[in-house]
């Protein structure tokens, strides 16, 4: 059974506050009716209004206003459920989804407050019904984007095998949206969404990848291969290295 923890809706913060949650203790979704960033593993993704998220159990969840000098608006619900239960609904966790009826959400997450504040025999179920109509609700939002993303899909595909292919460039957010003839937030938002992770670590963790296939290769020196996998130096590129792997560049074997 579905079971709500804490809810609201219309939720207004002061101008420039930032949500930080260093780890979620339960499941967070979140429908959101103004411009606002998130982040995923670090990484700052801008969202336009019309906006969903959940963020998984566990994770570091992190909210706040594009514009230091506004608020950000949302419905939310923080919510917990049996595993099973969970891995069954299959969620896009940490997707920005797009969607067309922020009201329905709003309904559903008023509906669940005044079921709790009923609290007779029936609100348990009612409440845990309504969260399992909101949350097919958005998998099946983030389904009919996949069903309409097959020729946005190839170019972003492709775009991301350009940027592997060419790791040792120094890539920027701005520039790689450039060549997608899109803006930084809309590229971002559409990068993750394809690709559960934002280009900036999706490109760095093909650098750790690839470094490690040149160090087994034996053929160049560390300092070589820093450069060809874009790292800005040869002190940065074994820190990295070392705290991704526990050994350095050096002894990795």
């Amino acid at each position: 059974m579905l079971k709500e923890v804490l809810c609201g809706t219309d939720t207004g913060h002061k101008n420039g506050y930032v949500f930080e949650k260093a780890v979620a203790t339960q499941y967070l979704f979140c429908c959101f009716t103004s411009p606002f960033f998130f982040e995923v593993k670090g990484e700052r993704i801008e969202c336009k209004a019309g906006t969903c998220i959940i963020n998984k159990m566990g994770d570091k969840v992190v909210h706040g206003p594009i514009d230091k000098n506004s608020q950000f608006i949302n419905h939310w619900l923080w919510f917990v459920g049996d595993d099973d239960e969970i891995e069954k609904l299959s969620l896009p966790f940490d997707v920005p989804i797009e969607i067309h009826d922020s009201d329905f959400y709003k309904r559903g997450i008023d509906f669940i407050m005044e079921e709790r504040l009923k609290g007779d025999e029936f609100s348990d179920e009612c409440i845990s019904n309504e969260i399992f109509k909101m949350l097919v609700a958005v998998k099946r939002a983030h389904q009919k984007i996949g069903s309409k993303k097959d020729e946005k899909y190839e170019k972003f595909n492709k775009l991301r095998i350009y940027f592997f292919n060419h790791c040792s460039e120094k890539w920027t957010l701005k520039k790689m949206s450039q060549l997608s003839d899109y803006s930084v937030s809309r590229f971002c938002n559409i990068y993750v969404s394809f690709f559960n992770v934002s280009p900036m670590n999706d490109l760095l963790d093909w650098r750790f990848e690839f470094a490690k296939h040149l160090i087994l290769l034996n053929t160049h020196k560390i300092s070589e291969i820093a450069e060809m996998c874009g790292f800005s130096s040869v002190h940065y590129f074994s820190r990295f290295f070392t705290e991704r792997t526990g050994v350095s560049p050096k002894n990795y074997k």
